[in-house]
């Protein structure tokens, strides 16, 4: 469970990156870590900035 913690402590971190952006990104590419939390840190970007495209290129 602590790994699990620490992963939704990075995602919120870059949440709020984001949303602290005075101009949002049109595009984000998510490159770094396992698939599974790159596919969960794509669905919540995508619900908070609806307007930003994500892309998680298969590597």
């Amino acid at each position: 469970m602590e790994a699990k913690r620490r992963v939704n402590a990075g995602q919120q971190d870059l949440l709020d990156f984001i949303k602290g952006m005075r101009v949002r990104p049109g595009k984000v590419h998510l490159v770094h870590g396992d698939d599974r939390a790159k596919q969960a840190l794509k669905g919540l970007i995508e619900i908070a900035h609806p307007m930003c495209k994500v892309d998680v290129p298969q590597m």
